[in-house]
């Protein structure tokens, strides 16, 4: 993995205050970024009980819940920028459900993330498990916040009518909302909200030819930059998936062993 920051085209920020960003930050966003990896190896291959069954279920509980922090981590983001704008909905989703055709610096071909079939349909509770939500109006953000929660003894309620379209990413275990944005936001910070996937795309193919280096996605053949995220998480969550990948872990098994 090559690690030495080169200057980017600037077509691939959002504006150049976030491009030197990155210049400024780059060694913390390596250093934050080999923390969390530091940290899911250690989960991954620790003995925590003499069990090989329960002991691989435990970590990928744990793995699960380091995935869940990073993505809330993304969700203060998202939630911040609608804060600030009032009127806000995120340019694009995190980068890997969106892989590139081809570099557009050596013109190779990229691999693309494919479509599993579901046979039976996951329900997903969004209260614990990594999900991420896109709100992006002021007032309807404060209302979903003020009118949904267990506390008020109104608890989130799912409406197949308005919550449709969740893809659930494989193998980091990450639900993508498709619509009910404000709602589904509210559930995520409640006590219990069940939501289905009604698709799952596996990113496992885009580890061949895309790496994330702390700061931004990387050609792997190249070394040419793809994209730099406004926020580091999603990054990092991308590579904890390239070791699950790499230990043929499959965080869906915590939902088959209930």
């Amino acid at each position: 993995m090559n690690k030495n920051f080169t200057f980017p085209n600037f077509h691939k920020y959002h504006n150049i205050p976030n491009m030197l960003k990155d210049i400024l930050l780059k060694n913390k966003y390596y250093s934050t970024q080999q923390d969390y990896l530091n940290l899911a190896e250690y989960i991954i291959k620790h003995n925590f009980i003499n069990d090989p069954h329960l002991n691989q279920q435990f970590s990928l509980n744990g793995i699960n819940k380091l995935i869940r922090l990073l993505t809330l981590d993304e969700e203060y983001h998202i939630f911040s920028r609608t804060l600030k704008y009032k009127q806000h909905f995120p340019e694009t989703p995190p980068f890997f459900t969106l892989s590139p055709h081809y570099c557009p610096h050596c013109y190779s071909e990229l691999s693309q993330a494919r479509s599993i079939p579901l046979s039976n349909t996951l329900h997903i509770d969004i209260a614990l498990n990594p999900t991420l939500s896109f709100p992006w109006n002021f007032e309807r953000l404060a209302n979903s916040l003020s009118t949904i929660g267990s506390n008020i003894s109104q608890p989130f309620n799912y409406q197949e009518s308005n919550h449709f379209n969740n893809t659930l990413i494989f193998p980091i275990n990450l639900l993508i909302i498709g619509n009910g944005y404000h709602s589904s936001f509210s559930g995520i910070y409640d006590s219990t909200a069940i939501l289905p996937a009604h698709h799952v795309l596996d990113i496992s193919p885009l580890y061949c030819d895309i790496y994330f280096d702390g700061i931004v996605y990387r050609h792997t053949k190249c070394h040419h930059i793809l994209e730099s995220p406004l926020n580091k998480s999603a990054g990092i969550i991308y590579e904890i998936g390239r070791l699950l990948t790499e230990q043929n872990l499959n965080l869906l098994s915590l939902y088959e062993s209930k």
